[in-house]
């Protein structure tokens, strides 16, 4: 990941600790406004999904009513009254929930938001639902010591998938200024680059990458990853690797915006060796590929060959394709 990357670990704690996503999340909130009200907004869909008591609701977003006081990784808690909502983010809803009650824990809360001074949001960061502690999900009690804090309703579960479309949604407006939409934009990277946090990739489909060539090639990689083994051939293309065994070791996905026709294409190699020719040529359909071609597949002849140390040469044909079929079909004959 680009070292300029604003959530790119400086020092400290890796990029794939989930204290670092709670950061990148929060600093989003703190600095870009429309994702205070976006967050704002999520919690409170949630809340009135769940039959949350109207006086409970965390209060609508508008710009400037009240102060939002943003912390992340502190035990303490800023307001000195009011309600508390507390809310998780993973990866999915785990569904009912207790309602929230101050525990004997001594508690660090992933971030704490003050909505002025009568609203406190407790946040607890869980890439995964199913590595979540129930009591992570309640305030210490010695953090609310001397308050007149009151925890209410059940914890609330934001899903990083809504969080990451609705990013994307923001994105997409182009309503952000310039330094806005590069925050997200830096965001979408560091979760993408990351190892741990890979299943909350941003770029869902072919369509939010914006005709943007990095993003499109990302896109062709993941897609590629849901289906085996992916691996970058310097020259060509991310490639989906094939059984050894089998006709063609080599399925590859790009994008090509730069063409008058911008497309995304699967391209591959059957028979590119001895062994993967013979196979080819014993068992090929020549009707099914004529169906694929009236389908809109385009089919050419790779011709080449290689001496004992694998230098490939690389020829050309002046055969129709279905007459070089052919011919090698009455050879393998």
């Amino acid at each position: 990941m680009d070292h300029l990357n604003y959530f790119h670990p400086y020092k400290g704690k890796k990029e794939d600790w989930e204290d670092s996503l709670t950061r990148a999340l929060l600093i989003l909130v703190k600095y870009v406004p429309m994702v205070q009200q976006m967050v704002l907004e999520l919690i409170r869909e949630k809340q009135l999904v769940g039959g949350c008591e109207p006086e409970y609701l965390v209060p609508q977003y508008t710009a400037g009513e009240f102060d939002v006081d943003i912390q992340c990784q502190t035990g303490g808690i800023r307001n000195q009254e009011g309600i508390l909502v507390s809310v998780l983010i993973a990866d999915t809803d785990p569904g009912e929930m207790t309602p929230i009650v101050p525990v004997d824990r001594e508690a660090i809360y992933d971030g704490v938001l003050s909505l002025g001074e009568e609203v406190t949001v407790i946040i607890e960061d869980k890439p995964e639902a199913g590595n979540v502690w129930r009591e992570q999900l309640n305030p210490s009690r010695s953090s609310l010591e001397g308050t007149e804090i009151k925890p209410v309703g059940q914890p609330v579960c934001l899903t990083w998938s809504v969080i990451v479309e609705r990013l994307n949604i923001l994105v997409a407006r182009e309503v952000l200024s310039y330094a806005e939409r590069r925050l997200i934009e830096d965001f979408f990277e560091f979760i993408d680059a990351s190892t741990r946090f890979g299943d909350l990739r941003p770029y869902k489909t072919f369509g939010m990458c914006k005709m943007r060539p990095g993003l499109l090639a990302k896109r062709c990689r993941s897609v590629l990853e849901t289906l085996g083994n992916v691996m970058y051939h310097r020259g060509w293309m991310y490639y989906l690797e094939c059984d050894k065994h089998a006709i063609c070791r080599m399925i590859g996905l790009s994008a090509n915006v730069e063409s008058t026709s911008p497309k995304i294409t699967v391209e591959l190699h059957p028979g590119a060796t001895v062994s993967q020719a013979i196979s080819l040529l014993r068992d090929i359909n020549v009707e099914r590929l004529r169906e694929c071609e009236s389908s809109g597949w385009e089919l050419a002849a790779n011709f080449h060959f290689s001496d004992s140390r694998q230098q490939f040469f690389w020829g050309r044909t002046t055969l129709d394709i279905w007459k070089y079929i052919e011919r090698w079909k009455d050879y393998e004959n």
